[in-house]
């Protein structure tokens, strides 16, 4: 609240603009491929933003901001699990042991791209899917 010359802050609408400026980072690093979206720690910071958005809605309620809260609190936390379930870590390893397109096994994941002259190498993206 903006009384004469001062601004005063409570503790629910600090809490609520930390959880939006660590929505727009997490969006900010994602973007500009700092922070991969498949990661567990970009998972982990919708998970934080979310829930100190939810927090500070006590003050001053809103459903549908609530309601998309809960939503990215729960998509978070399936993304967190299935990060660190044995199944998606077998599955992430067998695709590591995979020849990314078309690369000699033992070639230490590196491959040849199509547009590029031969002999010249590239790593592939640690986050990319198989099939592209």
């Amino acid at each position: 609240m903006i009384d004469g010359n001062t601004l005063q802050i409570s503790a629910a609408e600090a809490l609520g603009l930390s959880g939006a400026i660590l929505y727009s980072i997490g969006y900010l690093l994602a973007a500009y491929d700092r922070l991969p979206s498949q990661s567990p720690v970009y998972y982990a910071t919708k998970l934080a933003a979310a829930s100190l958005v939810l927090i500070s809605l006590w003050q001053d309620f809103n459903l549908a901001s609530a309601v998309i809260q809960v939503f990215f609190i729960a998509v978070s936390l399936i993304g967190i699990l299935r990060h660190f379930s044995p199944r998606s870590r077998s599955r992430a390893y067998d695709i590591s042991r995979q020849a990314p397109g078309g690369a000699a096994p033992g070639s230490a994941g590196v491959t040849l791209t199509g547009n590029r002259l031969p002999g010249t190498l590239r790593a592939p993206h640690p986050y990319a899917r198989p099939d592209r």
